[in-house]
Parts: structure tokens; C-alpha cells; sequence
């Protein structure tokens, strides 16, 4: 729990106090999601949808540039699913993802259809969040973080689904499940 009170801070400090949601704001409405969202951070990974359909690529980049300046990333993906879509992304959206010291941002622009089904997934995990269900996700979470499986051979999803639909106490349990994969 330490460790996600440390990384929401650091969080915070980017999206408050430096300025990003701010920024973001001006180009449409800034979501942020994901752990963030559900309190359950383990990673230096930020989630962020920008609701905005009518946002175009070439404004995108200026929005880059933009975040370019306010957070001088060593390194921006940039990916245009209205063009070619990406299996489990969303579609008809641009995406910058950002890297600057250890931490990553994923931006979405995205439609508002995309917004509001993101946020029924939320509010379903959030749903059936208890204190020990969290407790039992973080662990899960902190014991891959480095692990070159998380995010590869399984995601957050799954270790929320594992533990919040299929009742996974354990990160022995939880290491049974994605074995059999």
C-alpha cells in the first residue's frame, strides 16, 4: 500500500502541480483511468483519455509539442488507429505514448462512446473493490513489477479479473492461472 501512496504522488505531482491535466484540458476533456483511477498503482504508468472525436492528427502534435515542453520525454510513440487499428485499443483514436525518467504516459484520444464504456469497466471494478481484495492486488501487482511477463504474457485486467470474478487469494494461486495460459 506504501508503494501505491508513493507512485500517486509522484502522479499527482505531474498531473497537478506541472501542469498536465491543465494542458490537456485545452484540447478536449482529460480522463485519467486505469490504476490510477482504482488506487491500485504499482507502476510509474499513467492512463489518460482525451475525450475529443474532432481533435485531428496534426492539432495532436501540437498538443505534443506542448508535452514535449512540459515534460522533456526522452522518447513519444505516436499511433493512429483511425487509419489502422490495433487489436484491444481503441479504435477511431490517436495515441502518444510518452516516456520521460522512469515513468510512461498512455494517451488516447478518444470518442466519447470509448469514455463512457472505459468508465463502466472502472465502475465494475471498483464495485467489488473490498480492502482485502485490494490488499491481495497490489501484492500480485508488486511481485511482477519488474517481471518481463507483466504486460506481456498477462495485464492489469487480469489480475483483476483473477482476483475480483475468480477469487484468487493468493500470488502462488495467481501464478497457477497464468501458467496454464
Amino acid at each position: 500500500m506504501e508503494l501505491e501512496k508513493q507512485i500517486r504522488m509522484e502522479a499527482d505531482e505531474i498531473l497537478y502541480y506541472k501542469g498536465l491535466l491543465k494542458l490537456l484540458n485545452q484540447f478536449g476533456r482529460a480522463e485519467v483511468t486505469g490504476s490510477y483511477q482504482l488506487q491500485l498503482m504499482c507502476k510509474k504508468d499513467l492512463d489518460i483519455g482525451l475525450v475529443n472525436s474532432n481533435l485531428q492528427p496534426v492539432q495532436f502534435f501540437e498538443l505534443g509539442s506542448k508535452i514535449v515542453k512540459l515534460l522533456k520525454p526522452h522518447s513519444v510513440f505516436y499511433r493512429n488507429t483511425r487509419i489502422k487499428a490495433v487489436k484491444n485499443r481503441p479504435t477511431d483514436a490517436l495515441y502518444f505514448g510518452v516516456l520521460f525518467k522512469d515513468w510512461k504516459i498512455d494517451l488516447w484520444v478518444i470518442s466519447e462512446e470509448w469514455a463512457t464504456e472505459s468508465q463502466k469497466y472502472i465502475d465494475s471494478i471498483i464495485g467489488k473493490l473490498s480492502k482485502e481484495k485490494k490488499e491481495i492486488i497490489l501484492k500480485i501487482k508488486e511481485y511482477y513489477l519488474n517481471s518481463p511477463q507483466y504486460g506481456r504474457s498477462f495485464s492489469s485486467k487480469e489480475v483483476y479479473s483473477s482476483v475480483l470474478d475468480n477469487n484468487i487469494p493468493t500470488i502462488e494461486e495467481f501464478r497457477r492461472v497464468i501458467e496454464r495460459k
